[in-house]
């Protein structure tokens, strides 16, 4: 473990972090892709679920997995910077913009969100991302 690592906050599981963003339980598909992002260091070709189930989640996805990666050199890490959201649907597009400044925001003020164990877990999501830069 080297210096980097001890001052970092922990980072909290997946379902937390979608908690605290979400105000709800995350699907069963979205935790398994979470965990696999995680475990196989890569994003699947593609995420075929039905509309409605929430792709939208895929952000709060990548979101978790850098800052899950944030005590990694740069050179270890496998998750992304940068996300690209491709869809063909101008209405999808932004609600996805609208998700992202929701996290955004809640990652620039954690006491914006509802009760103080989220407030904890956005917290530490922020902190670990903000070492990053």
């Amino acid at each position: 473990m080297n210096n980097r690592e001890l001052q970092l906050p922990d980072m909290p599981g997946f379902e937390d972090f979608y908690g605290a963003v979400n105000d709800r339980a995350p699907f069963p598909w979205q935790r398994r892709l979470a965990q696999q992002v995680s475990e196989c260091s890569e994003w699947p070709a593609e995420i075929g679920v039905p509309t409605g189930l929430g792709k939208t989640a895929c952000l709060d996805i990548a979101v978790w997995w850098l800052a899950s990666q944030a005590h990694l050199p740069s050179e270890r890490r496998s998750a992304p910077t940068r996300i690209w959201w491709v869809v063909n649907r101008r209405l999808l597009v932004d609600e996805a913009s609208k998700h992202a400044a929701q996290i955004q925001a809640m990652l620039r003020d954690p006491s914006s969100v509802r009760n103080t164990e989220q407030t904890d877990v956005m917290r530490s999501v922020a902190f670990r991302l903000r070492s990053l830069a």
